[in-house]
Parts: structure tokens; sequence; C-alpha cells
């Protein structure tokens, strides 16, 4: 069992605004923190679940070289990770894995720029990374470690722009990008 922290960043999207007009999505680095939980199968191999959150984070969109703040994205990711263990016969152990994740995704809007009634409706996603780590057991039965992971996201969010009077929009948005954290374990 564990805990960890670190950083989101987001690669960003081109999204349609007109014919042969897009506009850029961007969404700012955030804060990550969240639980793990990680089970050896062998020396070589474990499985590693987890839960973080990432709080509220804006999100802008740039049309034409003017950029508006559209609002703020939370997501909370369920990740499962296969980790495979390079052996070093010391108390280090480097991995490299990948897995499979559930997002849960929302996004509030930005008030002040949108017509009163508007809303972005964001879909929850299904994704999948690759990751690189290194651990450090340490303790009298090496049942304590701290972790250093870095992980490449790929997910595809729908959404839907509803406003009064107008006609409802309907996209995708990727949000893939590089998630880096560090951690603390227990292990029974």
């Amino acid at each position: 069992m564990g805990i960890r922290a670190g950083v989101r960043s987001f690669a960003g999207d081109d999204l349609p605004f007109a014919p042969g007009v897009n506009v850029d999505l961007e969404v700012d680095t955030s804060f990550v923190g969240g639980v793990n939980a990680t089970y050896f199968l062998s020396e070589m191999l474990s499985m590693e679940l987890s839960a973080d959150y990432i709080p509220d984070t804006d999100a802008h969109f740039d049309l034409m070289g003017f950029e508006f703040n559209m609002g703020e994205l939370s997501t909370i990711p369920l990740l499962l990770t296969a980790r495979i263990h390079i052996p070093t016969n010391s108390p280090l152990s480097p991995y490299i894995g990948g897995g499979v994740g559930w997002y849960f995704n929302s996004f509030d809007i930005n008030p002040t720029i949108f017509v009163p009634g508007a809303n972005i409706d964001l879909d929850d996603s299904f994704g999948y990374h690759v990751c690189f780590g290194i651990e450090y057991f340490f303790g009298d039965n090496k049942n304590f470690s701290l972790n250093l992971d870095g992980k490449y996201v790929w997910t595809n969010a729908d959404f839907t722009i509803t406003a009064p009077g107008v006609a409802p929009f309907e996209d995708d948005i990727d949000l893939d990008g590089w998630y880096f954290a560090g951690g603390f374990k227990v292990y029974f």
C-alpha cells in the first residue's frame, strides 16, 4: 500500500471552430495526489492498482492568437499497471511496464465567457499507458520503499457543448500527456 504525489502535464489538442479554422486546446500542468497497491507475482513481475486525483486545472482555448480560459478540468484516473522489474542484486529495482485505465472526467465552464445556461459535458474515458520507474527498498525485511515513476497516458474523451437556442456541438478531445510522481509504500 502506498501514497504518492506528482504532476500531470497535458499534450493539448486542436478542435474545429469553423471550416478551415481550428482552436488550440491547452490544459495547464497540475498537481496529482493518490494511493496505490502493488502486488509482486514474482521477483520480476508486479501489478499495481492506483487511484489518483487531478484537481481543477485551467483549460485554455487559443483562437487566432486570442486566449480564453474555458474552465477547469478535473479527473480521477483509476489505473492498472503491469511492471517488469530489472534484477540488480541491490535495493534498487528499476522497472518498465504498461497498462490500462478508466478516467472519471468532469469540466466546469468559465461562466464569464459563455452565455447563461451554457454547459460543457465531458464524458469519462478509457485509456492506456506505458511507464518506467525505480523503486528503492529498505527496512529490516525490505518492506518499505521509495518510488519514482513516469507514465505517458493516452485517453480520448467525448464532450458536448450546449447553450440555449443553439444546436449542441459534439466532438472529442485528446487528454494525452506525461505523469510524474514520487511515493512511499509499505509491503505486507
